[in-house]
């Protein structure tokens, strides 16, 4: 894409010289008698991949939202682009691409005249197809948006967040209603704006592509941050020991699984003949083994493996206070 070379000489310093393109200490939202974020802090650095990872509900959304000055928080301070993103809207969304989770589009519009939109709301030129072009929607560029899939949907408004080289890209559920071609091309335009100095802020549940995504990870849930850091950093603060992969000669009983899962430092899931069992210490891993020995049921295979990403993920959506046991801290802020 092409763009105003007057106006990009012009453009203001991405940030302050010492302040990070995003910056939340002590952020509360709530909704009536539901809080959705409590106490968040998140410092996303510049030219980072930062995907927030948690299960639905967890204020992934509403941290995004705050920060696009389309939700106005209770408490807290709010930076972006060294600005307030209510305050300095006008300059915020000049330098911002936005993905939000819940969008809309213009059934009779072209892809071509959204990314149009987008532009010109952004008081940058460019071509509309080569921004298509890049989400994989340069075909259609002339087709009405009202006949295109969710996929496709997606696609054209992840190239209007690209409008105009935004020093930031806010990115709700990025992957969501996306076929793998579609990842991919949302995985290759990521890498390319971080190339091109962008900074990129991603929320997700999708733990695997997060993974592969990101430089950095913040785990949230009941709008609270439960650990953050590189991905091998908040793997290494998981209180897993093991990861069990239980094979019966038989589909096991409700009564099998509890015998498993009331041991101490032992999560279950699973069904039918294969049960995945968490231990999180040495001694539950052998409480495990002692326990399995002991069934009526016969045990066709045991197959221990290290835990992954996602391991450690439902370990800490399931348990909070998952951490404590491997650090007397609560985050990792620099790792």
């Amino acid at each position: 894409m092409t763009q105003s070379r007057t106006q990009t000489q012009n453009r203001e310093p991405r940030t302050n010289s010492t302040e990070s393109p995003i910056v939340i200490n002590r952020l509360e939202k709530r909704y009536g008698e539901i809080t959705a974020v409590s106490g968040l802090d998140l410092e996303v650095r510049e030219n980072e991949i930062y995907g927030l990872l948690g299960p639905n509900g967890a204020g992934k959304s509403t941290v995004l939202n705050v920060l696009a000055g389309s939700v106005r928080a209770d408490a807290g301070s709010i930076r972006l682009c060294g600005g307030d993103p209510i305050a300095d809207a006008a300059d915020i969304h000049r330098r911002v691409g936005i993905l939000p989770d819940q969008y809309g589009v213009y059934d009779r519009l072209s892809a071509a005249d959204h990314v149009r939109y987008a532009l010109d709301a952004r008081r940058t030129d460019g071509d509309p197809y080569a921004l298509l072009e890049r989400v994989g929607l340069g075909s259609v560029g002339s087709n009405p948006a009202g006949s295109f899939s969710k996929g496709m949907r997606q696609r054209l408004v992840l190239a209007m967040a690209l409008a105009g080289s935004p020093d930031v890209l806010l990115l709700d559920e990025p992957f969501s209603g996306l076929d793998p071609v579609g990842v991919r091309r949302v995985f290759d335009v990521v890498h390319e704006r971080r190339r091109e100095g962008t900074t990129v802020l991603l929320s997700s549940h999708d733990v695997a592509r997060v993974n592969r995504l990101c430089d950095r990870i913040g785990i949230v849930t009941n709008g609270r941050m439960l650990v953050e850091g590189t991905p091998e950093r908040v793997l290494e603060r998981c209180p897993i020991e093991a990861v069990l992969e239980v094979t019966f000669e038989v589909p096991v009983t409700n009564a099998t699984v509890r015998a498993l899962s009331r041991l101490d430092g032992v999560d279950v899931t699973g069904s039918d003949r294969r049960l995945s069992v968490r231990a999180r210490s040495v001694d539950a891993r052998e409480a495990v083994e002692s326990r399995l020995a002991s069934l009526d049921v016969g045990v066709d295979a045991v197959v221990e493996s290290e835990p992954t990403l996602e391991d450690a993920f439902v370990q800490y959506v399931a348990d909070p206070t998952a951490t404590e046991s491997r650090s007397a801290g609560t985050r990792y802020s620099n790792n």
